[in-house]
């Protein structure tokens, strides 16, 4: 009886911390550790069934989502960035391309898998919740709201220099001042980018039918622009020009894979339209492949054009394929690339814009963010709070600066939405392993150390650092 009040004593003394009471250092961290790392439950049911409140309908097709994924992932990118890559890599530029969607297509079956699998908006930071708990999911989460915020101001203020250029070409004589008039080093100001943001604003805030007959619209539009300008290219091609296929050696064609890799990022946004595919569990996978290879069948045979109407060497960095075409006789090529550019643009607004809305709507769910937030309109069956929001604040950014500098930082993001969700498909198909992840884990960082050792021409010890820090991921502490 002795020794085990003796033991009591001295388990009741470890836990107070000494002689006295927690200390509110103490309770804060135990407070702070059990909800950071805490895990969202598994929804086995979609949230339709929860309470009474109006919900989100399920009116999404398969083909509406493949036609999101594509509108999201090509906008004017396919007829300035093709150009860019050429220039590095030459006619092999088609193998880059190539290459980034053999690349995406393994991060493109995790969305599949867990977007089926939950059918519910959120996307990375939902899957990440489940897997990992509160505390990296709101770090996502963070991530890339900023990543949908920037990248909605880029891209209105980018519509707006190409919708005046437009015009110009029509013969509608705007000033150019109206797109980016630039104030000071710091200021640029757009009168055009916050019209756009309010438009599609008001498309996306009337229902889920109105936003996607739009985007059916445009995406297809846009779709026979770019096989407008493929096929009519194609008739002018020279072969020659593809010869040799790799002029500045094969190492230029992976270099070229890096900096097209984010070309495919459509499969987010399908992602976030979880919740309203009439079939998730079928419609989902198809979206998010299908969308996949046919961004992937277009970007490689926009470059093949491209690089076979001049050669490598005489692309236009700034406007690659009205040049290419003017080149080759085709003097309507412009003003059809000025047209296309304008409506991918509107395409990828508009879906992001819808994504961040729903991305909104799953964080607000779990009182991280204000309520209002997650409120769906009962009438509408859309988070409008929330998609004015996104209006809103994307219009405070794109209207006085110019965000080209904070746009460069979006890669960031997709790389980390795109890992987090690798990690969580991982963290689920390993439960009855934990050892198996954390070997995978240090694996991969061990990897990404060497390749940054690699590109920057530094000394293998560059990776070290990174290959002692997955050391610590062998650790079966998820």
């Amino acid at each position: 009886m002795a020794s085990g009040s003796a033991f009591s004593a001295s388990e009741a003394k470890r836990e107070r911390g000494g002689g006295g009471g927690p200390s509110a250092l103490g309770l804060w961290w135990a407070s702070f550790r059990s909800r950071a790392f805490r895990q969202k439950p598994v929804p086995v049911e979609t949230v339709h069934a929860q309470g009474s409140r109006p919900q989100l309908t399920r009116s999404l097709s398969a083909l509406d989502l493949t036609l999101m994924g594509i509108g999201g992932s090509i906008g004017a990118g396919i007829f300035v960035l093709t150009g860019v890559a050429a220039k590095e890599a030459g006619p092999g530029v088609v193998l880059s391309f190539a290459l980034a969607a053999c690349a995406c297509v393994l991060n493109a079956l995790c969305y599949a898998e867990l977007s089926s699998r939950f059918a519910v908006s959120g996307s990375a930071y939902l899957y990440t919740a489940m897997a990992f708990g509160e505390l990296p999911a709101v770090m996502v989460g963070v991530n890339l709201l900023f990543d949908y915020h920037v990248g909605a101001a880029a891209i209105a203020r980018s519509m707006s220099v190409y919708f005046v250029k437009m015009l110009n070409g029509w013969g509608v004589a705007l000033p150019e001042e109206l797109g980016d008039y630039p104030v000071n080093a710091g200021v640029h100001v757009s009168a055009l980018a916050p019209l756009f943001l309010a438009f599609f604003t008001l498309i996306l805030s009337r229902g889920v039918e109105e936003s996607k007959y739009t985007n059916m619209v445009l995406t297809s539009l846009k779709i026979m622009i770019v096989l407008l300008v493929v096929f009519g290219g194609a008739s002018k091609v020279d072969s020659a020009n593809w010869k040799p296929l790799a002029p500045k050696g094969i190492s230029s064609i992976f270099t070229a894979t890096s900096t097209v890799f984010f070309s495919y990022i459509g499969f987010d946004v399908v992602a976030n339209a979880a919740e309203e595919a009439r079939n998730p569990r079928y419609d989902l996978p198809i979206a998010v492949v299908v969308s996949l290879l046919c961004c992937a069948v277009l970007y490689c045979a926009t470059t093949l054009v491209l690089t076979g109407l001049v050669s490598y060497q005489d692309i236009s960095s700034s406007a690659p394929l009205s040049d290419a075409l003017g080149h080759a006789g085709l003097k309507w090529g412009e003003q059809v690339i000025d047209i296309g550019a304008t409506i991918g643009l509107g395409t990828t607004l508009l879906t992001g814009m819808y994504a961040q809305s729903r991305l909104y709507l799953s964080i607000a769910r779990d009182g991280l963010i204000p309520e209002a937030l997650g409120r769906v309109s009962g009438d509408r069956h859309v988070p409008v709070i929330a998609q004015i929001w996104c209006g809103l604040v994307a219009a405070a950014l794109a209207t006085p600066f110019d965000v080209e500098a904070l746009s460069k930082l979006l890669s960031i993001g997709i790389m980390a939405a795109y890992s987090v969700v690798c990690w969580s498909t991982l963290s689920y198909r390993t439960q009855h392993d934990r050892k198996l992840i954390g070997w995978l884990g240090l694996f991969s960082l061990f990897v990404f150390g060497m390749s940054i050792a690699v590109r920057v021409m530094a000394p293998v010890y560059v990776s070290v650092p990174l290959a002692a820090l997955a050391i610590f991921s062998a650790v079966p502490v998820f």
